[in-house]
């Protein structure tokens, strides 16, 4: 170009809604005509929205296979061991199945991994389960060894690959939970983790202690000779015969709670949104002490005396049961209160009915039903 000549240009990029337009330049000896900050910086914009935009159509397409690697992972009943995605344990097997039906309830998802393990205790062990999502039963060993069974489940066989039941024995203690996968952040914001049910069967030897916590679903406790503890729990709640010490607190569902009248180591139920049934079995000698009940309470157990003006169906009041013993504390209820004595009925609803099935290539194990 020659010295004096007037270019004029006009640059237009549209990118995200914004415009930018040159202006007219009159360049004297120049060769070239250069830019003002503005055109670079929309020039920057440019190349910034072109990288975005191939980096979320690289992930849009990696989520799309995916998805098809997916759908297209199996036909019904195949195992594990045709897909590697859906085992994330060795020996752990998926299979399709039929879902479990325990008290005429469906239960288990469309996946299913059958898990047994035993771990050798001593008298005095505490056992932890925490984390869990769906049904626990608790039942008393004849033996030394606590015997695990579970069953998870998922409507997707790749939501195995979210999360690991992790079981661990040390020191005489043993811990039960569900953990998530550690995944990147990138990856996390493009999958979305599947829903898994876990089923637990679990049988304690003499004296062990259990803790139950963060457990959303049903617990059935049949039979315990030792401390128990269940806090943080969204789901009914269901305790047999418990040795020793019990304290429930932090439960949104009802509570079921057949106890025996002899029981000298008390009985504590704290801050329960839903109804409680706390019925005894043969004489019953208790300190029983009602305080801040928002909701109806029957106080049907026999030989009460009560302290001051106390009544049977007051909200807070003290009364000495029998010849008095064990304390039995209720507080911080929103929902109707029964106390009463246990029939056959009662104890029955407590019974473990089945465990459920085991899973052998999507069908019940011999000699189940």
């Amino acid at each position: 170009m020659s010295s004096g000549v007037t270019v004029v240009w006009k640059t237009l990029v549209s990118f995200g809604g914004t415009t930018m337009i040159g202006e007219k330049l009159e360049f004297a000896g120049v060769e070239d005509a250069i830019l003002d900050s503005r055109s670079v910086n929309g020039r920057r914009r440019l190349v910034v929205g072109l990288l975005l935009a191939t980096l979320f159509a690289s992930l849009a397409l990696f989520s799309g296979c995916r998805a098809r690697a997916n759908n297209g992972g199996g036909s019904a009943g195949e195992t594990a061991a045709a897909s590697p995605a859906a085992s994330p344990r060795p020996g752990d097997q998926a299979v399709e199945k039929a879902a479990v039906s325990i008290k005429g309830e469906a239960f288990d998802l469309k996946y299913a991994i059958e898990k047994r393990e035993s771990f050798q205790l001593t008298p005095g062990a505490h056992v932890q389960i925490e984390s869990i999502s769906g049904r626990i039963e608790i039942v008393k060993s004849d033996s030394d060894r606590a015997d695990l069974y579970v069953v998870r489940s998922t409507d997707d066989r790749e939501d195995f690959r979210d999360r690991n039941l992790v079981a661990t024995n040390k020191d005489n203690e043993l811990v039960i939970k569900m953990e998530r996968v550690r995944r990147s952040a990138l990856f996390s914001m493009f999958n979305d983790r599947g829903r898994e049910k876990q089923r637990i069967l679990l049988k304690l030897p003499h004296k062990t202690d259990l803790a139950i916590e963060g457990v959303n679903g049903r617990i059935y406790v049949t039979e315990l000779d030792g401390k128990l503890s269940i806090e943080g729990v969204s789901g009914r709640l269901f305790v047999g015969k418990v040795a020793g010490p019990t304290a429930l607190a932090g439960i949104h569902g009802p509570i079921r709670f057949v106890g025996d009248g002899q029981n000298k180591n008390g009985v504590s139920v704290e801050d329960v949104n839903g109804t409680i049934d706390l019925l005894f079995t043969g004489n019953v000698n208790l300190d029983l002490e009602v305080e801040n009940i928002n909701g109806q309470v029957d106080q049907g157990l026999p030989n009460a005396v009560y302290e001051g003006d106390g009544k049977p169906n007051d909200h807070d009041f003290r009364a000495r049961i029998g010849k008095g013993g064990a304390r039995l504390n209720v507080s911080g209820i929103h929902g109707r209160v029964r106390l009463a004595p246990a029939t056959d009925r009662d104890i029955a609803s407590i019974a473990l009915v089945q465990p459920g099935t085991p899973v052998v290539e999507g069908k019940p194990a011999s000699g189940q039903k």
